[in-house]
């Protein structure tokens, strides 16, 4: 549906106007009179005024259909009669003989196609569209005139009117034109007919730096993503380069939304033999970190850290997470770390940076965030050489590689969890995921190895970590004292998860439903894991101890029996 102009009277009259943007034919056929394209039942739900303004401008429409002959070029009275009439025309008058006029068969009707001598008449209607009533067309009828233009060979005389046209035009019609333009088609036409040339230059320099100030962030948007859908040329990616830096912070954020970081950096390069547009890109990002977004900025960080950083890369990352603070800065953190489980944020900061300075620069700035930042929410740590959701050659008790019944219940249930994460080594990078993330209490699941025991005496002795809750899991067969003396450390030991789970309920971290959750499923998969009997009876003690301790407390609905 086209639109006519920004009037009530216009929106009424969409409902008449069904065809589509013309676009100026490579071929011609024979002009024929045609009847005005209304019916006269549809003009009901006008006043008589618009009715017979409509009518006015389809008898004047259906004139200038006679006067095109059909040929190469229409006579030349035939010429300055069209013209008087659009003349004459008021501006929904001229609006309306435009939408239904085939603007390409109109001018090339008026033009004589002698590329060496412009019709003087053809000239005038260049000027009549892109000069002298331009604020009266609506923007659709603009684009037609931009698109018959550079359909085939495109004049000198035709692209200083394009450049006219965009020159002078009001703001909001030039916002107007911009996003009713088919922006991706319109450059590469552009490129293709003027590039090299200095209206091309001029063109660029136009719409993307002396009207940049004009423009909308969503024109600012569409005109980049134009450039970055065609072939680019250098040029190109300075003009991409000039809206970006005079886009305002709302503005910014809209274009790296709208067009994502990833397609920015990736459209743009560095020249061997020419200008460093993707460095001039870091640089321009970095210089403007402070206006981005945290959800655009672990976008961008996510972009950055696919190729190795170094240089501008690194100096923006930098620049990214301290103009961050506050909550806004947790969300940045959390954003990449729940990004892809193997390139979370301890690999950014410990292994992919390659400063030193930058790493303690960034790690100082998070730690004096953190301190007027102390969240309720925890953070789970799991010891990965433990590996609690699956059994490995220090636990006997399972065969190796069966899963712990229940596990994965037990963490589905824990309330007030921010995220999870997994270590590598025995609490070895625990103290560094903690300089990450200060902010969050700490859950930490691990077992009774002496090695994990020691570990973990030593962060509780150290006050560097908020522990909320410590869960170890028993696979030595420590005695009742031992358990005892943990525990009054705020050490929870468990043989199965409906303990740990029952724990958990203690302190708050798990409903009864959760429990009762866990307790269902870890019943579930251990009488499905088909464990050989001396292990099978072994465990079956643990759950049945465990399932006793849930029903004294449970409601009568909720306890559970083994078979």
């Amino acid at each position: 549906m086209r639109t006519v102009a920004n009037t009530d009277f216009a929106r009424r009259l969409n409902t008449l106007l069904q065809a589509g943007p013309q676009q100026r034919p490579a071929t011609r056929p024979p002009a024929e009179a045609a009847a005005a394209p209304v019916d006269s039942q549809d003009l009901t739900q006008l006043s008589p005024a618009e009715q017979k303004e409509v009518h006015s401008a389809s008898e004047k429409f259906a004139r200038i259909k006679t006067l095109m002959s059909g040929v190469i070029s229409a006579p030349h009275e035939n010429k300055v009669e069209i013209l008087e009439i659009l003349r004459a025309a008021t501006g929904r008058e001229l609006n309306l003989i435009l939408s239904f006029v085939n603007m390409g068969e109109l001018l090339s009707q008026m033009d004589n196609h002698n590329i060496f001598v412009e019709d003087p008449l053809y000239v005038e209607m260049l000027n009549l569209l892109c000069r002298t009533r331009k604020e009266e067309l609506a923007p659709d009828i603009l684009q037609q005139v931009i698109s018959a233009l550079l359909v085939g060979f495109t004049s000198s005389q035709e692209q200083n009117q394009i450049l006219h046209l965009f020159q002078n035009l009001s703001k909001d019609k030039l916002n107007a034109l911009l996003m009713d333009l088919d922006l991706p088609a319109f450059f590469k036409q552009m490129t293709l007919k003027l590039y090299g040339s200095t209206q091309y230059v001029s063109l660029l320099r136009t719409i993307c730096e002396t009207r940049a100030p004009d423009l909308s962030g969503a024109a600012k948007a569409r005109i980049i993503a134009g450039f970055l859908k065609g072939p680019m040329h250098g040029k190109d990616e300075k003009a991409i380069l000039q809206l970006l830096r005079t886009a305002s912070k709302s503005e910014l954020n809209d274009i790296l939304a709208s067009i994502g970081p990833a397609s920015l950096l990736d459209g743009i390069s560095d020249h061997l033999l020419g200008s460093k547009n993707k460095q001039a890109l870091l640089q321009l990002l970095t210089s403007r970190a402070a206006d981005i977004s945290w959800d655009a900025k672990a976008a961008l960080v996510g972009v950055l850290r696919k190729s190795p950083l170094g240089g501008e890369s690194e100096a923006c990352v930098r620049q990214i997470f301290l103009t961050t603070s506050g909550r806004e800065l947790t969300l940045l953190k959390d954003a990449i770390d729940n990004n892809d489980a193997e390139h979370d944020l301890h690999m950014l900061i410990y292994s992919q940076l390659n400063s030193e300075e930058t790493r303690e620069v960034i790690l100082q700035h998070i730690a004096t965030e953190a301190r007027n930042l102390q969240l309720p929410e925890s953070k789970v740590y799991t010891d990965g050489q433990a590996n609690v959701l699956q059994n490995n050659q220090h636990d006997r008790r399972y065969p190796a590689g069966a899963s712990y019944p229940g596990a994965t219940a037990f963490y589905a249930g824990l309330n007030g969890v921010a995220s999870a994460c997994l270590l590598g080594k025995p609490l070895a990078r625990l103290a560094q995921h903690r300089a990450l993330f200060p902010e969050y209490m700490v859950i930490l699941v691990a077992d009774s190895r002496y090695e994990s025991l020691a570990a973990i005496n030593e962060q509780i002795d150290s006050a560097e970590i908020r522990f909320k809750t410590i869960f170890v899991q028993d696979v030595t067969g420590l005695s009742p004292e031992v358990r005892s003396g943990h525990k009054a450390r705020n050490i929870e030991i468990f043989d199965t998860y409906i303990g740990a789970a029952l724990a958990g309920k203690d302190r708050g971290l798990i409903s009864s439903e959760g429990v009762f959750r866990v307790a269902s499923e870890a019943l579930k998969e251990f009488e499905a894991a088909n464990l050989p009997p001396a292990q099978h009876n072994a465990r079956r003690e643990e759950f049945q101890r465990d399932i006793q301790a849930w029903n004294s407390t449970a409601l009568l609905s909720q306890r559970l029996q083994m078979h």
